[in-house]
């Protein structure tokens, strides 16, 4: 079946304005630029207008990732949700890359020291290796850094109150390295008066320009002899498995090894029972690799021919489709790739059932499902690495198929938007999964363009193009197309984005609460509240904080109307109540920083009922706890008379009769306002 004229030119036209690099067109927001001293957002943006027009939006009418077949897919990707913003540089049983006195000697000198290298040779693990190594040669605390974009770093950095060692992981983010490459002089100023060192990894690719940039401070990362690292973590008698040690294959693979490599080896054989043959160590190892299973190979390589192979790789795109879908896209496949004097003999073709006898023995014609499971993901894995040349014309296939040809009626119970996160990942592209959701939000399907948040979220966590795909977000935060603003809500807002990146979806959904689409703002105000039981009362005042920094006069009214809504949140309570000094340590000064500046911002009314909320949580406490935190809020004033006179004015009128308070948070209003008077100001 010929895809039509029509229909081809609406196939080019969204493809086009779907694969337009970077084309997410942000909205104006306040100042000229970004910068690194300040981590603000603003300006136009490096992101040019989207061809094509505005993304369909018919079909969003819900800003949240349903709970259906094809998502629970893709959260079966990544196993149980937890937090992966920890700061914690977590380094055991992890052996030292070799170059420690230079890599040593860069700090020293220069604060920075910068590792490059390729995916998968464990250049992560060694860049936290150094960075903990550094710190407890130093006696210094270390933190690891998880920004995805320049304005998350500001932010990060601006939170460091301490001489402390960091770790930042750039290398599968292009954009990120590029940003720190044109704001170097801040770095490096930033790191000094913060009296801070930092270990950064980056791609190889960048270490020329980091060279240029950052000179004397880029190294190559070393490869650890692989034996010693085999032999570090393999954990049984190595006369157990003598005959797999002996193997050519064993000798093959571990020789030019890199650690991560080597260490899987160790770990396939310390699970292996007694007696493992080498081809068994083989096939394990290449299932824990991803390799394509023998059923795969044979199919593709032996037994189809390729019609055969055009309803294989139709199959793993529409399991759980029609046989009439399926037979029917294999059909465009097959023209897509068919030579132009090939001429295709109408008469001769076989028919739907005949098409997809062709893959019987491994696929169920009743309800169009491969017989194993796993084979249906393998399919177009092994397609993109084995077959370069098919790429081009069966990503464009795919591309059809997501804005839904007239055959294709899909259904939440289609396992295509796994596969294509595990083909972005497989492919380490996250420009590829992008481009994909782009389309599928112009689908005449609404079943396909709801899928687009659930795919990003699955991108998002993966741990290959996690990186670029949340900043992908940052960027569709400040879009000024509404579905890609509705793409990223949805995304962020959604728990297992929250569970694991919490500061990274507080930070995206503040963006959107500024929305200039009304829906937009308020479900992403409500999704701050929704939120806010992922932290700690300290964390939110940090980012209260920051939001407060060239704010519009909206902001100081927003954050207090999220204060009164939380103060008695059962999550934020039991959090407080749990550590309270988390809070009255005054860590870096964030309560009275905060407070000063809601002072300085704030109208008397805003001001008022977030002292209010910051007194219902504070009667939550014991006494000694609850009049440390009045203590803190009276901090602000010191030295500044605007704050002292909003402090009296709110302490004033929330200690009198009939404020709606309990009788606890009355009586710490009152002992508020006795205690700012203690207050001494000098005159001026």
């Amino acid at each position: 079946m010929e895809v039509g004229p029509e229909a081809k030119a609406q196939i080019d036209a969204a493809a086009a304005a779907a694969t337009a690099v970077d084309a997410d067109a942000p909205q104006k927001v306040a100042a000229s630029k970004t910068e690194l001293h300040t981590g603000e957002v603003s300006g136009d943006g490096a992101i040019g207008g989207m061809t094509g027009g505005e993304v369909n939006q018919t079909f969003i009418d819900s800003i949240r990732i349903e709970r259906n077949e094809a998502a629970d897919h893709i959260r079966g990707l990544f196993g149980p949700a937890s937090d992966q913003e920890s700061p914690e540089v977590a380094v055991e049983d992890v052996l030292p890359v070799p170059g420690t006195e230079a890599h040593f000697k860069s700090l020293d000198e220069t604060r920075l020291l910068i590792l490059a290298s390729t995916r998968r040779t464990g250049l992560t693990t060694a860049a936290r290796q150094r960075c903990r190594a550094y710190a407890d040669r130093e006696s210094l605390p270390a933190k690891r850094l998880l920004s995805t974009s320049l304005d998350e770093l500001g932010k990060e950095l601006r939170g460091i109150g301490t001489a402390t060692v960091l770790v930042l992981d750039a290398s599968q983010n292009p954009e990120l390295q590029q940003a720190l490459l044109e704001r170097a002089d801040q770095l490096r100023d930033r790191l000094k008066n913060q009296s801070c060192h930092l270990v950064l990894a980056v791609e190889i690719e960048f270490r020329r320009s980091f060279k240029d940039q950052f000179p004397g401070t880029v190294f190559d990362l070393e490869r650890l002899q692989p034996d010693l690292v085999f032999a570090h973590y393999l954990k049984r008698p190595e006369d157990q498995v003598a005959s797999i040690l002996a193997s050519e294959y064993f000798r093959d693979t571990l020789g030019p090894a890199w650690p991560p490599l080597a260490r899987l080896m160790a770990e396939v054989l310390n699970e292996a029972p007694d007696g493992i043959a080498p081809e068994q160590f083989r096939e394990r190892l290449g299932a824990r690799l991803g390799n394509p299973s023998e059923s795969i190979r044979n199919l593709l390589e032996r037994s189809l021919d390729k019609r055969g192979r055009a309803v294989l790789i139709a199959a793993a795109a529409l399991e759980q489709m029609t046989p009439e879908a399926i037979a029917l896209a294999a059909d465009e496949l097959l023209e897509a790739t068919r030579p132009p004097d090939d001429r295709r003999e109408l008469l001769d073709e076989p028919g739907i059932a005949q098409k997809l006898e062709l893959i019987r023995e491994d696929f169920n014609l009743v309800g169009s499902t491969f017989k194993n499971p796993d084979i249906g993901d393998e399919v177009l894995l092994h397609v993109w690495r084995q077959y370069p040349s098919w790429r081009e014309p069966v990503m464009n296939w795919l591309d059809g198929l997501l804005l839904a040809p007239d055959y294709v009626e899909w259904t939440d119970r289609t396992r295509l938007p796994r596969r294509l996160v595990l083909l972005a990942s497989a492919a380490e592209d996250d420009r590829m999964l992008k481009n994909r959701v782009k389309l599928m939000l112009q689908s005449r399907s609404p079943v396909m363009s709801s899928f687009a948040p659930a795919i990003m979220l699955g991108g998002a966590i993966d741990p290959v193009i996690g990186p670029g795909i949340r900043n992908r977000l940052y960027e569709w935060s400040r879009s000024a197309q509404a579905a890609l603003q509705r793409t990223a809500l949805a995304t962020c807002s959604d728990e297992d984005y929250l569970v694991r990146f919490p500061s990274e979806a507080l930070f995206r959904l503040h963006l959107l609460s500024e929305s200039k689409f009304g829906d937009v703002a308020d479900a992403a105000f409500e999704a701050i509240i929704d939120s806010t039981g992922h932290f700690h009362l300290t964390e939110l005042l940090l980012h209260f904080r920051y939001w407060l920094i060239g704010s519009s006069g909206d902001e100081p009214a927003r954050i207090a109307k999220i204060l009164d809504q939380i103060c008695d949140r059962p999550d934020l309570v039991d959090r407080l109540e749990q550590d309270p000094m988390h809070l009255l340590r005054n860590f870096l000064s964030i309560p009275a920083g905060f407070w000063k500046s809601m002072s300085q911002l704030a109208d008397a009314a805003s001001f008022r009922l977030a002292v209010r909320a910051w007194l219902i949580l504070a009667a939550k406490l014991d006494a000694q706890h609850a009049e440390g935190m009045v203590d803190l809020l009276i901090a602000a004033g010191a030295d500044d008379h605007r704050a002292i006179g909003q402090i009296v004015q709110a302490a004033r009128s929330l200690s009198l009769e009939g404020t709606d308070l309990s009788d606890r948070a009355r009586k710490l209003a009152l002992f508020m306002y006795n205690r700012v008077f203690e207050i001494e100001v000098p005159l001026q």
